[in-house]
């Protein structure tokens, strides 16, 4: 006998550029890059760090109403006007991000979207009503 267990896709609506994307994936990247020299007694030390800020990919599908031309038109636009705009993902919001890439994918049963975000502040908690 085989058993099959079914698992609802994960998705979660995110509203960006005035476009409502579904979000299937969602990645976070900080970095920062390190100075190192040597000390005296000849051993590596780090003597500054300068924050590189964090990016953010996000990875998901149109509604199925949702035009594919005109949701690449306002990327396009977002994208050549260099806005930024608070982004909120999943309890997380991310300060004055911009969008820095995008890719549309249009098949014959849905559009697949992938926004890439770039913001020099850290990502912080977003603030709960009533606490």
């Amino acid at each position: 006998m085989t058993e099959v267990i079914l698992q609802p896709l994960k998705s979660f609506p995110v509203t960006v550029c005035g476009v409502t994307l579904y979000l299937s994936a969602y990645k976070t990247v900080g970095a920062c890059v390190l100075k190192e020299q040597c000390t005296a007694d000849n051993l590596a030390a780090v003597t500054a760090s300068f924050p590189k800020g964090t990016r953010l990919t996000m990875e998901g599908k149109l509604a199925p109403k949702q035009d594919a031309a005109a949701v690449t038109a306002a990327l396009a636009k977002q994208l050549n006007d260099a806005v930024q705009e608070d982004v909120a993902v999943r309890g997380l919001v991310f300060p004055q991000a911009r969008l820095c890439g995008y890719t549309v994918s249009e098949n014959q049963t849905d559009t697949a979207v992938t926004l890439m975000f770039y913001t020099a502040d850290a990502p912080e908690l977003a603030e709960v009503e009533g606490i």
